[in-house]
């Protein structure tokens, strides 16, 4: 919906209310939606000289064809132009260098960072869906495949070792020990293994031993079953949402997406002495 209001452009207060334009039923990236053409005519006509909407969004939800108007068309015709609920006031708004308003600049960005945010978001719960891996590396024991995007195909080297990690812990070893022995064995970590084959380039990385944490973590992981887990954490900048861990029973789990490493049985023999008791 958009105000149009009648008074000289250069008073801050007292508009009087001219005229209400609707647009209902018409899409906001259109801009020749008939009442918004309407508003034009009459501004063109010399009817009305400021213009008010709710937020920008209420102008046309193409946010560079709505900057083109506020910043060309309505002073043409010396026409005010004010989004209430952004706080944006053409007649006092603060310009830069290029005489473009400084607060309509940073709404757009705003508006279009948080649309990229939504989009972004819509294309992982996708993904998510669809049993697809999101990006970083693939978990130790795998590698991304060649042939099917998304999709994990068995390392065959680093696999047998996550089995020997199963199966120890099945055994009853703790998760100290198991490090400790991969460590005098010198088998590679999962980070200096990636550093090893050229998948991580950190230096820092050529020479990390194994940790319990990282034990403790792989005897939990269902990847190893063949299923795709993701959405542990979560952030939504568009609701100004920040990076946090997800309860378990949010996350989004796909079965049969790669080969397993690990039978159900050994798995569930791992989850018992974990203390985890059969699922």
């Amino acid at each position: 919906m958009y105000r149009a209001k009648s008074k000289s452009a250069k008073e801050k207060s007292n508009c009087i209310k001219d005229s209400v334009y609707i647009d209902n039923g018409y899409s906001g990236t259109n801009f020749e939606r008939p009442a918004f053409r309407k508003m034009l005519e009459d501004i063109k006509a010399g009817k009305i000289n400021c213009v008010v909407v709710k937020d920008l969004s209420r102008l046309g939800r193409s946010y560079l064809e709505s900057g083109r108007y506020i910043e060309t068309v309505f002073p043409l015709f010396h026409t005010r132009f004010v989004a209430v609920n952004d706080g944006f006031d053409s007649l006092s708004a603060d310009r830069d260098e290029n005489g473009v308003a400084m607060p309509l600049k940073n709404i757009i960005n705003e508006i279009y960072a948080r649309d990229i945010s939504k989009k972004v978001g819509a294309s992982l719960e996708l993904q998510k869906n669809a049993g697809r891996h999101g990006g970083g590396f693939a978990p130790y024991g795998y590698r991304k495949s060649t042939t099917q995007k998304g999709r994990y195909e068995v390392d065959g080297e680093a696999a047998q070792v996550v089995r020997r990690i199963f199966e120890m812990r099945a055994q009853g070893l703790g998760y100290s020990a198991i490090a400790r022995r991969l460590n005098e064995e010198e088998i590679k970590s999962p980070s200096a293994y990636r550093y090893e084959k050229g998948v991580a380039d950190n230096e820092k990385l050529r020479d990390a031993p194994w940790k319990r944490d990282v034990i403790r973590s792989m005897v939990r992981d269902e990847v190893y079953l063949g299923s795709m887990v993701r959405g542990k954490t979560r952030s939504a900048f568009y609701r100004g949402e920040k990076r946090h861990a997800v309860p378990k029973e949010q996350w989004v789990t796909v079965r049969g997406t790669h080969e397993p490493l690990v039978t159900e049985e050994l798995f569930a023999r791992v989850r018992e002495v974990n203390g985890e008791g059969r699922p």
